[in-house]
């Protein structure tokens, strides 16, 4: 089961990465694979002294609760500002802590958080941090170098932090303790008898901002990277880049888009939100499973594509006599958004709504190079995402 939906994967990730690469921008790929649960220090990237200590508490082997984590790049490589997604998955019902711990050693709890305060996970299911309807964002931002992010997963609600030794930091806290000392209370709490725990490490890298230039022939900002994959668990290692949050850049043209569930049955009712910064026409792409590639917006019942800043768009409509149903095969299926302000089709064909609810586009491999030409004409301003979700059979 697990390795279909990774190769599903592998190929809607390399199509948006195409569209996105011959952009100039940034780009999600599939998740990282480890074989095995190792050091941090194993992985081949080094940490700092400072985030070493961390890494040395180890589980009894007698546990049978198992956890990972993963991030939305196969590479797990981000330049500052770019925006990071972590996902966490265990094997049994469990309560999840996780730290971020910088370059410089600093650590900050990023999960339970301010919008996320519930810390008991399924076993199973992914969690998002931040979650896909969170206003709280990550960004990678310097010094360049390796982030550690430790995932600790109990079978019991634990306080594995102290709230004494936490400050605010936005929707998260930073820890006030070294990481020897954290290290050294994290000992004393998941040692007690009867405490069963297991945990994750993972590297994520950061890299100097390089800045991005945009084709010749237009303006391409605000692009917002596609979240990662839903519910998909690889197995290893894991700890992340400097990843810290800040607010929204001011005037920033930017669309978001969402899927109002991470994980859909075959059959089921999907409905999608987007909302624009600015006004614009809106087009909105379904990557399906299956290789084929539909337009979902503008459609039959929403033949005007013109959005007003702010608003946001469901589709289907409320009053849509039609479903959006996730159809066969299971794996990840991508939704990508492009709006641009001025008045121009990014579908180069011709929409036949009489035949079609939503309009057939054709194979993914043809649309990226279509898509490819298109984003490349002279254009005011376009903004540009993507995103997931999970079909299971």
């Amino acid at each position: 089961m697990a390795k279909e939906p990774l190769n599903i994967l592998s190929n809607l990730r390399t199509l948006v990465g195409v569209l996105v690469f011959s952009m100039g921008l940034p780009v999600m790929a599939d998740m990282d694979v480890t074989a095995s649960r190792q050091p941090a220090s194993a992985t081949g990237l080094d940490l700092t002294v400072e985030q070493r200590p961390i890494t040395v508490i180890t589980p009894a082997r007698s546990s049978t609760l198992r956890v990972t984590a993963w991030v939305d790049r196969n590479d797990s490589t981000y330049q500052f500002g770019e925006e990071v997604y972590l996902y966490v998955s265990t094997n049994e019902d469990a309560y999840i802590t996780v730290l971020d711990v910088g370059t410089s050693g600093k650590i900050h709890l990023i999960f339970p958080n301010q919008y996320q305060p519930n810390n008991l996970t399924s076993a199973g299911q992914a969690v998002m941090v931040p979650a896909s309807n969170s206003p709280a964002v990550f960004r990678a931002s310097g010094p360049a170098g390796n982030e550690l992010i430790k995932v600790i997963a109990t079978k019991q609600p634990l306080d594995l932090i102290d709230s004494r030794v936490l400050v605010s930091a936005g929707p998260y806290k930073q820890v006030t303790k070294s990481t020897a000392q954290v290290a050294k209370d994290l000992e004393v709490v998941l040692r007690q008898p009867g405490v069963e725990w297991n945990d994750f490490d993972k590297l994520i890298k950061i890299t100097s901002n390089e800045v991005l230039v945009p084709p010749s022939t237009g303006t391409i900002i605000g692009i917002t990277p596609p979240s990662p994959p839903p519910a998909l668990a690889p197995s290893g290692t894991f700890a992340p880049p400097a990843v810290q949050t800040v607010a929204p850049t001011p005037g920033r043209f930017e669309i978001k888009l969402r899927a109002e569930k991470e994980a859909y049955r075959v059959g089921e009712k999907v409905r999608v939100q987007i909302t624009p910064s600015k006004d614009c026409y809106l087009t909105v792409l379904d990557m399906g499973t299956s290789g084929n590639v539909f337009i979902l917006f503008p459609n039959r019942y929403q033949p005007d594509n013109r959005v007003l800043a702010n608003t946001t768009v469901v589709v289907p409509g409320e009053n849509a006599p039609v479903d959006y149903q996730s159809t066969a095969p299971g794996g990840i299926e991508t939704l990508v958004g492009i709006c641009t302000t001025e008045n121009r089709s990014i579908y180069k064909g011709k929409y036949d709504f009489k035949s079609h609810v939503f309009q057939p586009w054709g194979k993914q491999e043809l649309v990226s190079k279509d898509l490819t030409l298109v984003l490349r004409e002279p254009s005011s301003e376009l903004a540009h995402t993507s995103t997931t979700f999970l079909v299971v059979p």
